[in-house]
């Protein structure tokens, strides 16, 4: 009677530690979609002169955002859809990073491991009672969202020490001449989403990692 009773708290553990996995595991992408994943700021000196004319003397001249894929779908890309000159500016601009190609390609393919992982650690946690195959899933995707944040550092950080300047992204040499003196981008890092992520994945892994430590010392006690 005992061992049956045993078996039967066995089996809701394992319910239990798979739909808590597979919960997780759906938040990597509703997180990476709809919470911000870059965040900027760009200084300007003009901004902050005239802020200092007006007596405002907190004002730094400072302007931050976020961007993120549901803003990005929200009102960037209805204004790029179907529209020609658009898609040449994009060109010009894809054409204006070719210093950090690799770096950005890179950032984009940890990324997509990222929500593949968690595609697949979902349909191991409902199709199967393994708790090896998730944890080494959960690994790799940690893996994957630090190698994500220094392929992004190596993006970021031309962008921002001047290397490439936001003047290179315009065609007017008037305005390529002008906007070094008026902006520069002095912060660009991963945002939230990023920072959910990894909290996400280092979860399951200690979720499941405490599960197989239970597994493995309830199956000692029994022999």
């Amino acid at each position: 009677m005992s061992k049956q009773k045993s078996k039967i708290k066995a089996d809701k553990t394992d319910i239990v530690c798979r739909v808590v996995m597979g919960l997780l595991a759906v938040a990597v992408p509703v997180v990476s979609y709809f919470m911000h994943m870059i965040y900027y700021v760009v200084d300007s000196t003009v901004f902050q002169l005239l802020a200092q004319i007006k007596g405002d003397t907190s004002d730094d001249g400072s302007t931050y955002g976020y961007i993120g894929f549901h803003y990005f779908f929200q009102n960037i890309y209805p204004y790029i859809k179907g529209n020609g000159e658009n898609k040449e500016t994009l060109s010009g601009l894809w054409a204006t990073l070719e210093p950090v190609h690799i770096p950005l390609i890179l950032t984009s393919i940890f990324f997509a491991l990222i929500i593949i992982t968690a595609i697949v650690i979902l349909f191991v946690s409902i199709f199967s009672n393994s708790k090896k195959i998730p944890l080494c899933f959960a690994c790799f995707g940690l893996a994957c969202a630090i190698g994500m944040f220094i392929s992004f550092r190596y993006f970021s950080t031309p962008l921002v020490d001047g290397t490439i300047s936001l003047s290179s992204f315009f065609e007017s040499s008037l305005v390529g001449l002008i906007l070094p003196f008026i902006a520069k981008l002095s912060i660009l890092n991963l945002s939230s989403a990023w920072v959910m992520i990894l909290v996400i994945y280092i979860s399951m892994i200690v979720w499941t990692g405490a599960q197989l430590i239970i597994t493995i010392g309830d199956k000692q006690k029994s022999k």
